[in-house]
């Protein structure tokens, strides 16, 4: 029987042993636990931080865009009406130079000249 003590000893020693490892396991995963949701929360806490701080970015920068696009709408205005009269005053000069290029093949008259320049002869060019 001492056999049998011993070994009911040594088994009641290593549930012994072994109970105080789980117990010590456990209060070390319960550990890790809270240190992990202590920083989820801080993790929480930082985005929701940086969420607030990009929703005023955002409300400056539509603000922004808005000053940004009411400019573009006047440039826009002053843009247009710059190109009608580029396109008004190209007209007129095309029509001008064909009235040029015309007495250019087919000169004026010569009583059209002032009458101090030899052009107000009459006849053939001597």
């Amino acid at each position: 029987m001492s056999r049998r003590a011993a070994a009911l000893c040594l088994l009641a020693l290593v549930l012994a042993l072994g109970t105080a490892g789980v117990v010590t396991a456990q209060v070390s995963q319960r550990t890790r636990d809270l240190r992990q949701a202590a920083d989820t929360r801080r993790e929480i806490e930082d985005l929701r931080a940086e969420l607030g701080r990009l929703s005023q970015r955002q409300v400056a920068a539509g603000q922004d865009v808005d000053l940004k696009r009411a400019r573009l709408e006047v440039l826009h205005h002053r843009e247009s009406v710059l190109a009608a009269d580029l396109g008004r005053d190209r007209s007129r000069m095309a029509r001008l130079l064909s009235a040029l290029q015309l007495f250019r093949r087919d000169p004026p008259p010569p009583c059209w000249s002032a009458p101090a320049t030899p052009a107000t002869r009459f006849g053939p060019p001597s």
